[in-house]
């Protein structure tokens, strides 16, 4: 088994290695095995075989929350896109679905129509949702800069 193993071995350097250099190498790897198998395998202690279990379940739920945390960072950023889509596509629908007789009416109307509560109104309400996006996007900002830190 040995003699297969170091011909096998021979075969292998033999392919990378000059024929002489190829046999030493193979030798020393045996000798080496040979050196090894003369004492017995080390025993690890318990104590520290259960630390670096723990160590490693620990690794592993950090990585699983802050794979969970960006997932959810993502997820809102994408929500808060489609809202602000939605809010866009639908303020450009009613501006496009007015008819022409409302427009012609608009421009005979007084100027005090066009300066109603009602369009400050919806300017609010954009401005609201627009700051609160941004709040958002402050807070997934900080909450990526504290995970880096980690």
């Amino acid at each position: 088994m040995k003699a297969q193993r170091g011909e096998n071995l021979k075969e292998l350097f033999a392919h990378f290695l000059e024929p002489f250099k190829a046999e030493q190498a193979a030798n020393d790897i045996t000798k080496g095995d040979e050196i090894l198998n003369e004492y017995e395998d080390p025993i690890p202690n318990e104590e520290l075989i259960s630390l670096i279990k723990t160590k490693i379940a620990w690794s592993i739920q950090r990585r699983k929350r802050k794979v969970l945390k960006q997932r959810f960072l993502q997820a809102t950023a994408a929500a808060a896109a489609v809202i602000i889509l939605t809010i866009a596509t639908l303020n450009q629908f009613i501006v496009n679905n007015r008819s022409s007789e409302d427009v012609i009416g608009a421009s005979a109307s007084p100027g005090a129509v066009w300066e109603s509560d009602e369009n400050q109104t919806e300017d609010t309400d954009v401005s609201n949702i627009t700051a609160e996006i941004e709040e958002v996007e402050k807070e997934l900002s900080t909450e990526e800069s504290k995970d880096e830190l980690w």
